[in-house]
Parts: structure tokens; C-alpha cells; sequence
């Protein structure tokens, strides 16, 4: 299925917010991957863990951009269409190295979940990703997906203000050692505030 799989991260987690669990897929294709072999995986982790679930969020970037019209493309806007899912996200989120703005980063969800709202907060820049706000028109999401584990509120509002004190290293080559300051860090925080 996929040959290199240091082009590809997945991450899955739960959050529980009032008795609701979601369950949330995040993925990132490096753009040195191959878009085919990433679409064969693509297809089968869907079918595995998204198709026919509630409350399932695919997050991530993929690297396809979804504005264009290409074999990729038409393969994910396909999938996505004949599986009862829809992707969210409806603005550019990055500018290619060719000035080219692309629709990269997305928030994937059943049809039917006319809850999840997606905004693109600022306008993309050159090789950088714009964030993207995903919020939901139920009252129950107002608790922000800080409530990882269970704790009071006074330790969401800790937990919120160390994760800001930390530094990303975004610009380290090695994509594993990205992976592992990212995980390593928020774990962290996660541990000192909310053990």
C-alpha cells in the first residue's frame, strides 16, 4: 500500500466533551510522497475507521490540493462523494513556491454533520499554511478540545497559557523529529497540567 511510510503521519485520538465522543484522524502526507499510493491508503484507513462512524473529523494535510482539477483531485473528490463524506474547509490554506494559492489542509466529515464550521482565520503566505478554525454550531463544542482529560476549568485556562509558551521548531527537516517536538512538547504540557 504505501512503500515509504516516512512520507505519511497519522495520529488518532478521542475527546469527550458533555458524553459526546469524537473521534479525530489526523493526517499529513509529506509532498515528496507519491499521491497515488497516499489515495490507496487514504481509502482503505477510511473504510476502516470513518465510513458508517459517527462523530468522526478527518483533519490534516494532505498535500492534494482540492481546487485543482487533476487524476488526484477527481480520485479524493470521488471517494469523498460516492462515501457519504464531505471536505469543509472552502478557502485556499497555502501559496506554492510557483505563487499558485492551494487548497491543501482539510477538515473531512459525514455529509450529514451540518454542525462542523470551518474558517480559514488569514490569508495564506508564501510556503506557510493558514490556520484554520473548526468550530461547531452545537452549544456542547463551546469547551474547547483542551478538555483532553478530565479536569477543572482553572486547568484548561494552564494547560492553555503553557502551551503557548512553547516553541515549534516547524522548520526542522527531518519530518520524524518534527513529529517527536510536537508530541513530546504537548504531551508535556498536557502531563504538568492535567495529570
Amino acid at each position: 500500500m504505501v512503500n515509504n511510510l516516512y512520507n505519511l503521519w497519522v495520529l488518532v485520538f478521542a475527546i469527550k466533551i458533555k458524553q459526546i465522543v469524537t473521534k479525530i484522524n489526523l493526517i499529513y502526507r509529506s509532498p515528496s510522497g507519491s499521491q497515488k499510493e497516499f489515495l490507496d491508503f487514504f481509502e482503505v484507513f477510511c473504510n476502516q475507521h470513518v465510513i458508517d462512524r459517527e462523530n468522526v473529523i478527518v483533519l490534516g494535510d494532505l498535500n492534494i490540493d482540492y481546487c485543482k482539477e487533476d487524476n488526484y483531485s477527481k480520485r479524493l473528490k470521488t471517494y469523498l462523494n460516492d462515501n457519504n463524506l464531505k471536505q469543509c474547509v472552502n478557502n485556499f490554506t497555502h501559496i506554492a513556491p510557483s505563487g499558485n494559492q492551494r487548497l491543501i489542509d482539510m477538515v473531512i466529515c459525514e455529509k450529514g454533520n451540518s454542525d462542523i464550521i470551518c474558517e480559514v482565520l488569514d490569508e495564506p503566505v508564501f510556503n506557510h499554511h493558514s490556520l484554520i478554525k473548526m468550530s461547531s454550531r452545537e452549544k456542547y463544542c463551546d469547551t474547547r478540545i483542551t478538555r483532553i482529560y478530565r479536569s477543572k476549568p482553572e486547568d484548561v485556562n494552564i494547560f492553555k497559557e503553557r502551551l503557548e509558551e512553547i516553541t515549534f521548531n516547524f522548520g526542522e527537516k527531518d519530518i520524524n523529529n518534527k513529529y517527536d517536538n510536537f508530541y513530546n512538547s504537548v504531551m508535556y504540557v498536557i502531563n504538568e497540567t492535567m495529570p
